[in-house]
């Protein structure tokens, strides 16, 4: 029996990293078995251009591992952290301390103010 989506408007945003002309965005849709997830990126610099804007998405995964390759394929910490979903930031705040901890992180923000962002949006306390 194929999965059922429990509503109509099933995705939601999830994770969305960015800043002004583009960011990457984790989005989310609940089924009957769980939830399925996907990554878009945008970057709309090239407008300034009179160039087209940058976009890619990738396809719906069940697997969160999966997910978070996808994020990192499109350097998601390189941006600051603007919404986490409540029953998500547990799981991001994983992925984002194994990543600060491995140093292979490159963001436009310095690494600490990066990391107190990133507390804030999970609900961390320091």
């Amino acid at each position: 029996m194929p999965r059922r989506l429990t509503r109509p408007s099933d995705a939601r945003a999830i994770l969305i990293t960015g800043v002004e002309g583009g960011g990457v965005t984790l989005y989310g849709r609940k089924t009957t078995d769980g939830w399925e997830y996907r990554v878009d990126y945008a970057d709309q610099t090239p407008l300034m251009l009179h160039e087209p804007e940058i976009r890619r998405e990738t396809a719906w995964t069940r697997d969160w591992n999966e997910a978070l390759a996808y994020l990192d394929r499109e350097r998601w910490l390189r941006l600051p952290p603007v919404m986490v979903a409540p029953e998500f930031r547990t799981r991001v705040w994983e992925a984002v301390s194994a990543r600060l901890a491995s140093g292979d992180v490159q963001s436009i923000w310095p690494r600490e103010k990066l990391l107190a962002r990133c507390r804030e949006r999970c609900g961390i306390e320091s």
